[in-house]
């Protein structure tokens, strides 16, 4: 942990856990960084739609006879996270 991340740290609670903490901390950074650095792990796939560019997710049950789907159009990044 960087210096400025364990001072912040020690302002909070010591009852609080380590997840806790790193949770506080991360709601301070913002969501395009975190996307950004989420996109650079093992498991972790991006597909973008530009402005104006259509997208639609669809996804199919096991069963085939259920899906949902979402449509709508871009700017948008999709994460898919298979690595879980």
């Amino acid at each position: 942990m960087c210096d400025c991340c364990k001072s912040e740290a020690n302002i909070i609670a010591k009852s609080e856990t380590e997840e806790d903490i790193a949770v506080s901390l991360l709601r301070r950074v913002s969501t395009d960084k975190l996307v950004s650095e989420l996109i650079k792990r093992h498991g972790v796939e991006e597909w973008t739609a530009g402005i104006n560019d259509a997208y639609n997710i669809r996804i199919a049950r096991m069963d085939r006879e259920n899906f949902s789907s979402h449509t709508n159009i871009g700017p948008a990044r999709i994460i898919i996270i298979k690595d879980w």
